[in-house]
C-alpha cells in the first residue's frame, strides 16, 4: 500500500495538472477571441484580418496545450518544439519569399485576361490620395513586372520603370489609348497580334 500511495499522488498530479492547462487553453482562446472581436467592433481590424487571427491563434493555442499536455506525461517535448519552431521559420520565410513571385505572376495572367491596357498605351498610376502618380508608355509585359518607358519634359522619354504586376490591381489606373498597340498576350506569350489592330481614331477613353 506504501508503494502505490507515491504512485497514486503522481497520477492524480498528472490528471490535475492536465485539466489546469486545458482550463488555461479555454481561458486564453476566450479572451483571445473576445480581443479581436472587440477590435473589429472598434474598426482596427477588419472583417477578413478577425477571423484570419482568430483561426491562427486558435492553432497556436491548441498546440502550445498539446505541447504542454505531453510534457506533464513524460515525453520530452524540448527537441520537438524546436524542431516544430525550426519548420515554422522556414515555412514563413520560404512562404513570404515566393509570395511576391506567385502574386505577380497571377496579376500578369490577369492582366492578360482583362486587358486593361496594351502594349503601346499610355497610363498613369494613380495614388490613393487623388494626386499624380507615376505615368509612362507600357513597352514591355513579362510574368513578373510591367516595364513603362516615362515620358520627360517635351515628349522625351527619361528612363524605364519596371512596375510589378500586382500594383495594378491595388491601384487606380488611369489610361491613354496610343496608335499601333500590341495586346498583352502577344507579348506575354509570343503570339501574333497582326489580326487585332487598335484603329488610331480611338482616340483618348
Amino acid at each position: 500500500m506504501s508503494l502505490q500511495t507515491p504512485q497514486m499522488t503522481h497520477y492524480i498530479f498528472v490528471v490535475a495538472s492536465l485539466l489546469v492547462i486545458v482550463v488555461l487553453g479555454i481561458c486564453a482562446l476566450r479572451l483571445t477571441r473576445r480581443s479581436l472581436r472587440l477590435l473589429e467592433e472598434k474598426g482596427y481590424l477588419s472583417e477578413p484580418v478577425y477571423v484570419l487571427l482568430q483561426g491562427i491563434a486558435r492553432w497556436v493555442i491548441i498546440i502550445v496545450v498539446v505541447l504542454l499536455g505531453f510534457q506533464q506525461v513524460g515525453v520530452r517535448v524540448m527537441s520537438l518544439w524546436t524542431g516544430l519552431l525550426t519548420i515554422s521559420a522556414m515555412v514563413a520565410v520560404g512562404f513570404i519569399a515566393i509570395w511576391s513571385v506567385l502574386s505577380n505572376l497571377l496579376c500578369a495572367v490577369l492582366l492578360v485576361i482583362f486587358a486593361p491596357f496594351r502594349i503601346g498605351d499610355e497610363i498613369e498610376i494613380i495614388e490613393a490620395t487623388g494626386g499624380s502618380g507615376l505615368r509612362g508608355q507600357v513597352v514591355n509585359l513579362n510574368v513578373l513586372y510591367t516595364s513603362l518607358q516615362e515620358a520627360g519634359e517635351e515628349g522625351v522619354h527619361n528612363g524605364v520603370t519596371h512596375v510589378p504586376n500586382n500594383i495594378f490591381f491595388q491601384k487606380t489606373i488611369r489610361r491613354w489609348r496610343g496608335t499601333q498597340t500590341t495586346s498583352l498576350e502577344a507579348t506575354l506569350f509570343g503570339r501574333s497580334d497582326a489580326e487585332n489592330p487598335t484603329p488610331s481614331e480611338e482616340g483618348n477613353p
